[in-house]
């Protein structure tokens, strides 16, 4: 949102809402883009109202459900062209799933011919079209995109094999499947670090664990870290573990800087990741283990499926290309 703010501010007028957050990263935001922060409930549907009617849009552009809740009954009916952006899977909750699709049928209705969907992959479109039943002729695909990073200076490979974890310590992500991966990889006299970046309510029970496997020496927690970058840069692949990505921007990111991922096969991940190409799709355990044995003895096949994939993130993810998509869906 920011980066999509900050390049169309360029020529267009731009007001930003914030429904969640305390709105701390406003500060990186263009000075043009106007920012408002309004909480949910009738308080902020109110003010919602009142920011969009003085406003005057051409486009409405909404993330996540409760914007659409909170802006579907806007007061004046304009001629505005309305886009619904779909980030997630869903957690596959049949009554969530039947209040998403009353919603979002209810401003298909209203906004006739004015509205569209955008899916950032594939899996998000298929399961939008097939279990919430929404979409249906009326949406488009664009997937993420990150600004490509120029003159990348990597660390050289260093004798042990350098892995990185970055997300949220929570089920989704899976962070304990990283453990065990290291606990196999120990046993087959593997030389490797790991580096976990990223905060969560699994936190203590990952540094419990990694006590009692043995493994507080290999791996390191830094907790959330804003400037990731560096961390890329020091590391020979990153591990996706999670259980269910609706896209998996951290894979994106990774590749931009040279990094091979292993990924679990899910969601966006497929989008993103050719397997054996420009990176690995590991739908078992015992698959990171033995791609992570392979890469450690053949540092020449992973340093070309890493500047592999930062190709095909140049080819494919440029926030660029995204933009321009974006900016001509906006024009009608």
């Amino acid at each position: 949102m920011k980066e999509t703010s900050n390049c169309l501010a360029e020529k267009n007028e731009i007001e930003v809402i914030y429904l969640r957050g305390d709105g701390i990263l406003a500060a990186d935001f263009d000075p043009t883009v106007n920012i408002t922060k309004a909480s949910l409930g009738w308080k902020g549907f109110y003010g919602i109202n009142r920011i969009v009617e003085q406003f005057d849009p051409d486009v409405i552009h909404s993330h996540l459900l409760p914007a659409d809740i909170n802006l579907l009954f806007l007061r004046k009916n304009r001629n505005v062209r309305y886009f619904t952006t779909i980030h997630n899977m869903g957690k596959g909750y049949v009554i969530r799933d039947w209040i998403a699709n009353r919603i979002y049928k209810r401003i298909e209705k209203r906004f006739a011919g004015r509205h569209k969907y955008i899916f950032i992959s594939n899996a998000v479109r298929d399961r939008m079209l097939s279990k919430v039943g929404i979409g249906k002729g009326k949406f488009k695909i664009i997937h993420n995109g990150v600004r490509i990073p120029v003159g990348i200076n990597r660390e050289q490979r260093k004798e042990k094999l350098r892995i990185l974890f970055v997300g949220r310590l929570v089920r989704q992500k899976d962070p304990f499947l990283v453990l065990e991966i290291c606990r196999r990889l120990q046993a087959r006299g593997i030389s490797f670090s790991v580096t976990i970046v990223g905060d969560g309510y699994l936190r203590n029970g990952l540094k419990r664990k990694c006590r009692a496997e043995g493994l507080d020496q290999k791996i390191s927690f830094v907790g959330h870290k804003v400037n990731v970058p560096d961390y890329y840069l020091d590391s020979d692949v990153l591990l996706v573990t999670s259980s269910m990505e609706g896209f998996g921007l951290v894979a994106i990111e990774a590749m931009s800087f040279e990094v091979c991922v292993l990924a679990r096969p899910v969601g966006g991940l497929v989008d993103i990741i050719k397997d054996g190409n420009n990176g690995y799709l590991c739908p078992r355990i015992d698959c990171f283990v033995e791609r992570l044995v392979e890469l450690d003895s053949n540092p020449a096949t992973l340093a070309t499926v890493a500047r592999r994939s930062r190709l095909s993130v140049m080819e494919n993810f440029d926030l660029r290309d995204k933009l321009r998509q974006l900016q001509s869906l906006y024009a009608g």
